[in-house]
């Protein structure tokens, strides 16, 4: 206990060239003895507390005794910030400063903290200007402080001052400390097309991950309205219009994104889906896209029963009849085949649905008009395919029973060229991207199906296959291994959600050469600061390597959840995750995304204070070490980073 008071009182001697008055000195002396006494009697200072009233009524008499000296205005600077008076420390920094006190290393550092404190209030409350003056005077004790720098670029893009802005986050992005994209992005939109509209962007985004897809598309129309040009707002509105089910809305969003850069092929591919929505109905062409990607996974009963309700929702649907004859064909179902192929024919005149309508006919033994009547497939099909569904067409309508089932599935397997199928896929859907080599590369035995004798594929494709598995890895991907702060959310920030940026690695495909794809979520979280005991859970997300792609896929919130800090540990096989099946995982991710929740699923943010009633000092601010580990099938998890 001794020691402790030698130490504080050395710590608050002050030592300056010119003697203070006696009155003072004796002032200052006996408010410092009253400081150590308080901070061992109150280890939580407030202002009620006897001691530490008497321990400023010491500072008001001695700078009453020396006004014009800066000894008395750092004695109350200190003890404002120890009794959480911030405005009044700053006010009392900023006038021993002014008088020409020059602050030691400590006092430095306490400026330095209390700019970070009176600054962020500042910026909470929108007040830019004093925000920058506070975190200005901070900054020149400390210039390469992260968190300082990256408040002055925030405080200046508040200010609608994007140019001063980007030097500081430059800065921060050449040291490397952590990803500052996304606020260098907002630094360019504000620069390139307004506050306003990037205002109205940036709410769009963060509405949209905390799942309130209305709001997030009137944000996304507003940007748009207040700049045409703002392409990636057209695209997430057209994006989010299409996830709420109005093409309708999607349609004039597309045309211009579109128009913004014509030769983008993603851009086309939205503006087709969302035009043949409409054409078919939202519901019908849905089914349509499901039939088709099941088809590419060769899963034949689940394309059937999608492409059913595609021409259920439509019966004018021409495309989803010719597939799923197609699909009755190919399963031998010559009868479906028939009717389905019949069907299309009499909605589209299309020259290859009269020739399957035909040779389903033939299989069944129905009269019907001879296949040479009809245009050759030669002309609507390249040589080498009509050769191999000409040469099918004969050994199905042999009577020779050696040949296989199998055999006769696969000696159709190669897809309807698109220009036979005028109108089928306008255009690639990229669920339905995958090759039969990729198909079979992910059969559980690489020689399943009996690869080197298989008559449809070719030794390149084989040997391709074989290679994909024996190139097989095992090892872990560290996803994220991080501490971080949480800050109390202000009216701009909602708070509850985070964004790490994935490592290279990560954005790389998660199903060749391993599958990560199917593999375990590790999550490990060491809660170092926490203010109270209620319930927080930590629901992990990972977006999609694709600006217009759907939504992430997210762990469930209630696996990991705490009240007190202490260690927290979790495991979940990636394909539970929320919306695992909609994510194309062979283009990596992104970014990761953590939302802070209570007991009931809401996002802790100022909303949730808000309209819960509930105080937000109650979750912030919280210190964290949060690590996750994806582990692939046949890997072991070898422990944290």
């Amino acid at each position: 206990m001794r020691f402790l008071i030698v130490v504080l009182l050395v710590w608050t001697g002050i030592t300056f060239a010119q003697p203070l008055p006696p009155s003072a000195q004796e002032a200052l002396r006996r408010g410092n003895k009253t400081v150590v006494e308080a901070l061992l009697k109150h280890p939580r200072p407030f202002i009620d507390q006897p001691l530490w009233r008497e321990a400023i009524n010491y500072g008001l008499a001695a700078k009453d005794a020396a006004p014009t000296q800066p000894e008395p205005y750092s004695y109350l600077a200190k003890v404002y910030g120890y009794v959480k008076f911030y405005g009044a420390a700053w006010d009392a920094f900023s006038s021993f400063r002014a008088l020409g006190g020059i602050p030691d290393e400590r006092q430095q550092e306490q400026i330095v903290e209390l700019g970070r404190t009176l600054g962020y209030e500042f910026f909470a409350r929108d007040e830019f200007e004093r925000a920058l003056e506070v975190y200005l005077v901070a900054y020149t004790y400390a210039p390469d402080d992260e968190e300082l720098n990256l408040q002055i670029a925030r405080s200046y893009l508040g200010n609608n001052r994007a140019d001063l802005a980007s030097a500081y986050l430059r800065k921060l992005s050449a040291r490397q400390l952590e990803d500052y994209s996304r606020y260098l992005e907002t630094a360019n939109n504000q620069l390139v097309y307004g506050r306003d509209a990037s205002h109205a962007y940036e709410r769009g985004i963060k509405q949209y991950y905390l799942g309130n897809s209305s709001e997030a598309l009137a944000s996304f129309a507003e940007a748009t309205r207040l700049d045409p040009s703002f392409q990636k707002a057209q695209v997430w509105a057209g994006r989010v219009s299409l996830e709420l089910s109005q093409p309708e809305l999607a349609l004039p969003y597309w045309q211009q994104a579109l128009a913004l850069q014509p030769n983008n092929a993603t851009l086309q591919y939205f503006l087709t889906l969302t035009e043949n929505q409409l054409r078919w109905s939202t519901e019908a062409y849905t089914a349509f896209a499901q039939g088709m990607s099941f088809y590419n996974q060769g899963n034949s009963d689940e394309a059937r029963t999608s492409l059913e309700r595609a021409v259920s929702a439509n019966p004018s649907f021409s495309d989803a009849w010719a597939w799923l004859g197609r699909v009755a064909y190919e399963s031998a179902d010559y009868q479906r085949s028939y009717e389905a192929f019949g069907k299309a024919k009499a909605l589209s005149k299309n020259e290859t649905y009269q020739y399957f309508y035909e040779a389903s006919a033939q299989q069944l033994g129905i009269d019907t008009v001879v296949i040479g009547q009809v245009a050759t497939l030669e002309q609507v099909a390249p040589t080498h395919v009509v050769k191999r569904l000409e040469s099918a067409i004969d050994n199905l309508t042999t009577t020779d029973e050696s040949m296989t089932k199998h055999q006769e599935t696969r000696a159709l397997e190669t897809p309807i060229p698109e220009v036979a199928l005028a109108g089928v896929v306008s255009v690639d859907i990229p669920v339905a991207e995958v090759t039969l080599t990729e198909t079979f590369s992910e059969l559980p035995n690489p020689f399943q199906g009996n690869i080197q004798n298989d008559p449809v594929r070719s030794e390149a494709e084989a040997t391709h296959t074989l290679l994909v598995h024996s190139s097989y890895s095992a090892e872990p991907l560290v996803l994220l291994n991080t501490t971080y702060t949480y800050e109390r959310p202000d009216v701009e920030d909602s708070g509850a959600v985070s964004f790490f940026v994935a490592s290279e690695e990560a954005q790389r495909s998660w199903q060749t050469p391993t599958n990560y794809a199917e593999g375990v979520i590790y999550q490990r979280l060491e809660v170092s600061g926490k203010p109270s005991n209620e319930i927080v859970t930590y629901q992990l997300c990972l977006v999609p390597n694709d600006d217009i792609s759907v939504k992430p896929t997210c762990s469930h919130a209630e696996e990991l959840e705490f009240k007190d800090i202490g260690v927290y540990e979790s495991q979940q096989p990636l394909n539970e995750f929320y919306q695992y099946d909609n994510i194309d995982w062979r283009k990596g991710i992104s970014n990761l995304m953590v939302i802070l929740r209570d007991e009931n699923g809401n996002p802790i943010d100022t909303a949730f204070a808000r309209d819960s009633g509930r105080n937000l000092d109650l979750y912030y601010p919280m210190n964290v070490r949060y690590s996750v580990v994806l582990v692939p099938p046949g890997g072991s998890f070898l422990g944290w980073p």
